[in-house]
């Protein structure tokens, strides 16, 4: 066991058994809270008044970086370019000194190999100027594929171990941070989109609720049989906005949950029809085959529960989530996931470090040094869950990393505070791959292992 702040820190190993709630406990048939629309926003203070006869210099705007093969046609577009208190009277593309265009946008599509840097010079109607640059990578092969890191957990606010919000940057928790893909959302009509995953989610009716497997698949232990009256069939079945449904898994349900909200824990005023219960995923819980993963949507926690409950049932359609690419330098002993572009801590030290949540935060910003690396930090719970393996148990995680604690009673903190009580952080055990706000999750009080992490947009 590690010692963090100079003194040994014990860890009480006491069993802490999962909590499986009565399966009606949440049930009602009409929803406890419905989603409430988000508040007004707030006026915008009135533009300061500019003396007169004074110009604002224009904002040039080249666009995003591009990473494209040789012979790919490119488009350049300076329309996002603005004037405040004029018009931009005209455009010029250079590269190195060259002119390239005059027009606000224009295509190219025989840049040689390598990277082009173009710069865009914006003039208004009082000739004042303004430039910005943009980057053109041209490669021989297909651009490198998107890094995905895990979405934002929804938290923007930073608490101290007592649930205080802290504004000064003092604390390097999920609000100071908030690393991960932003969240967009649309919608058309009964249909929910998340463009941050290009999921999409049945929304028009509250009352869905089905068993996983029918009473008689489960008394004779057929656990993946999903025929009949059941969740995954009634997905399957829906014709909605012209079908191709099907009951998400838990890592797609999962990507709905927006960890600073609460009752119901997603993203105010996206969806019209919600519970604050739980809903079922298509992803059996391994080592208790009888079992299935939920969401509950009250506050957001991910357990299992017998399958011939009556849960509701929110279908999804859309391409699949990218699955995690692991690979481990036995040398550094780094993870890294290509996917996502994290890389994770796995030395004998994610294997005993020790403390509270407030020590395991220093532990990963001042302490640990791997790899010839210092930016270390503790890793929010969209993060950490992102190396949970819900096909593995004991430990649920993928079989490259070498060093995890997986007692049943055992977690690891997150850098994300629990919402309804700031007190309180996430946390994730990896016997099963559950993850709890309450058990083992008091900041002060509990003792959980450290695993730390670099990298994230």
């Amino acid at each position: 066991m590690k010692n963090i702040l100079g003194k040994a820190l014990v860890l009480s190993l006491s069993a802490v058994a999962l909590s499986f709630l009565a399966p009606t406990s949440l049930m009602a048939d009409k929803p406890d809270t419905v989603v409430k629309p988000p508040h007004p926003p707030k006026p915008p203070h009135p533009p300061k008044p500019i003396p007169p006869g004074k110009n604002i210099p224009p904002v040039a705007d080249a666009g995003a970086d591009q990473i494209v093969r040789m012979g790919e046609t490119v488009t350049l577009d300076g329309s996002g370019s603005i004037d405040l208190d004029g018009e931009i009277i005209a455009y010029k593309w250079e590269e190195d000194g060259v002119e390239l265009s005059t027009d606000i946008s224009f295509d190219k599509s025989d840049f040689w190999l390598g990277t082009h840097i173009i710069t865009l010079t914006v003039t208004d109607n009082k000739r004042a100027t303004a430039s910005d640059s943009v980057s053109i990578a041209v490669n021989l092969t297909t651009p490198p594929p998107e890094i995905n890191t895990p979405l934002k957990t929804g938290q923007f606010k930073s608490y101290d171990i007592d649930g205080n919000v802290v504004t000064d940057g003092s604390i390097k928790d999920d609000g100071y941070y908030q690393t991960g893909k932003a969240r967009s959302w649309s919608r058309k009509v009964d249909v929910v989109i998340d463009n941050a995953t290009g999921l999409e989610w049945q929304d028009y009716t509250y009352s869905i609720q089905k068993p996983w497997l029918t009473q008689d698949n489960y008394d004779n232990y057929n656990w993946y049989d999903t025929s009949g009256d059941t969740a995954a069939t009634y997905c399957t079945d829906l014709a909605l906005d012209g079908g191709g449904w099907r009951l998400p898994t838990i890592q797609e349900l999962g990507t709905l949950i927006d960890y600073y909200q609460a009752d119901p824990s997603v993203t105010p005023g996206i969806f019209n029809y919600i519970y604050l219960s739980r809903y079922w995923s298509s992803t059996t819980y391994i080592g208790a085959e009888q079992y299935a993963w939920y969401v509950s949507f009250d506050y957001g926690l991910t357990n299992g529960y017998d399958k011939f409950s009556n849960y509701y049932v929110r279908c999804v359609r859309g391409g699949q989530l990218e699955p995690s690419n692991f690979s481990r330098n036995n040398e550094t002993e780094i993870v890294t996931d290509s996917t996502s572009g994290l890389q994770w801590q796995d030395d004998s030290a994610a294997n005993t470090t020790t403390g509270n949540w407030i020590e395991g935060i220093n532990y990963c910003e001042n302490t640990l040094e791997l790899g010839g690396y210092t930016d270390w930090r503790l890793p929010n719970k969209n993060e950490l869950l992102s190396i949970v393996d819900y096909t593995q148990f004991n430990p649920a995680i993928d079989p490259i990393f070498q060093n995890t604690q997986h007692n049943y009673s055992t977690y690891y903190w997150s850098s994300t505070t629990y919402v309804d009580d700031e007190e309180y952080a996430w946390t994730v055990n990896f016997y099963i791959g559950y993850s709890d706000e309450i058990y083992d999750a008091d900041k002060s009080d509990d003792l959980n292992y450290v695993r730390c992490v670099r990298g994230g947009q």
